[in-house]
């Protein structure tokens, strides 16, 4: 295991604005912040190190060179969070920062009491600069002869189901915090309004019927090889997800007196937390947070097995018997290639470094009520 090097606050009063470090090495003597044989570290320890810093100061690395340029000291109410330790939360302190912001630019009128936010997966991701604003749009655009439609679709499902996870994971440590009264990812049922979303969360019976609904639906669904789909996945393999999902629209209108159902991540968050994060939140932080995290995706995406091994595909072959040629089929990987990953990345996730903090995108109330 690699050792962890801790960067303090007395380390890092050291530094000033406007200092130059030849390289590396220069910068890891002036700080005392060595390997056991008194040199510079390297690989992994490096990065950490250099993420660490990050923390407390801003360094720009000179095009072509090994300088190190302290841009900026950040003051005390700037120090971004403590980084996460691994695992699938290794996003969180940058998602945790861009929330705080983007939560914070709910309306200073809003004076007291509660209020809930509703927030799609894909709104939150661009909110946080997960994905671009392409991600979600209809498969238009050119992707190449390489990247076929199935291929983008398959491509999406698996980072929504990344991104989730790393969304869950920074959201579960700010309610854990008391960041939050309470935070759901669940369905909310939706009509329209005067041309507005008016939405309601179900109630308990609601949601049972809701839930019932979906498996029954899911359940009258075929494989391929003629068993019944077990859950969404099954559906997708079969490729009737936009069979299932027309289905299931109807069957909601036909029961729930709402046009449509999406599920969304629903806070509950109280304005004296908004004001707190009006306070300690800024612009400049968490446009630095957005690319951040946004060349964390971009980098580390297309190294996730999931997404390298593309979609399964029904293939035919022919087998050979003493009763003759018989016809028979299996799924097989179709692995994605190397460049189909790195146009799918660049299309629906990089974010270029000249873009603003995207826009926060979600929907709020400002009283706690079933339904508004």
């Amino acid at each position: 295991m690699n050792k962890i090097y801790n960067i303090t606050q007395d380390m890092t009063d050291k530094l000033y604005e406007g200092q130059v470090f030849k390289n590396f090495r220069a910068l890891s003597e002036y700080l005392n912040i060595l390997d056991r044989n008194g040199c510079a570290v390297c690989g992994s320890s490096k990065r950490q190190i250099m993420a660490e810093l990050n923390r407390y100061v801003v360094l720009e690395k000179e095009k072509g060179s090994f300088c190190y340029t302290v841009k900026k000291i950040r003051p005390k109410t700037e120090i971004l969070s403590p980084r996460p330790k691994g695992g699938n939360n290794k996003y969180g302190s940058n998602i945790k920062e861009i929330i705080r912001y983007q939560l914070s630019k709910i309306s200073p009128e809003v004076e007291n009491g509660n209020i809930d936010v509703f927030w799609t997966l894909d709104n939150i991701a661009k909110a946080c600069g997960m994905i671009n604003e392409d991600f979600d749009k209809p498969y238009t655009k050119v992707y190449g002869d390489e990247a076929k439609v199935t291929d983008i679709i398959n491509f999406k499902r698996k980072v929504r189901s990344s991104l989730k996870e790393y969304i869950y994971y920074a959201l579960e440590e700010m309610k854990k915090n008391k960041e939050f009264i309470s935070c759901d990812y669940t369905p909310v049922f939706i009509s329209k309004e005067l041309g507005c979303d008016k939405l309601h969360i179900p109630t308990e019976v609601e949601l049972r019927d809701y839930n019932n609904l979906f498996s029954k639906v899911i359940h009258s669904f075929k494989k391929s090889s003629g068993e019944e789909c077990e859950n969404e996945q099954d559906i997708f393999l079969s490729g009737k997800s936009s069979y299932f999902y027309n289905e299931l629209q109807n069957k909601f209108t036909d029961i729930f007196p709402y046009d449509s159902v999406y599920s969304m991540y629903h806070i509950i968050i109280d304005t004296t937390s908004i004001k707190r994060m009006r306070n300690n939140t800024n612009e400049e932080t968490c446009l630095e947070c957005v690319h951040r995290l946004n060349d964390a995706i971009c980098e580390n995406i297309p190294k996730l097995a999931n997404i390298k091994r593309g979609r399964k595909v029904r293939e035919k072959y022919i087998v050979y018997t003493q009763n003759g040629a018989e016809t028979c089929s299996d799924y097989v990987e179709k692995s994605l290639s190397k460049t189909v990953i790195e146009k799918l990345v660049y299309a629906l996730i990089y974010i270029p470094n000249e873009q603003k903090i995207p826009c926060e995108n979600y929907i709020y109330n400002e009283v706690a009520a079933n339904e508004f």
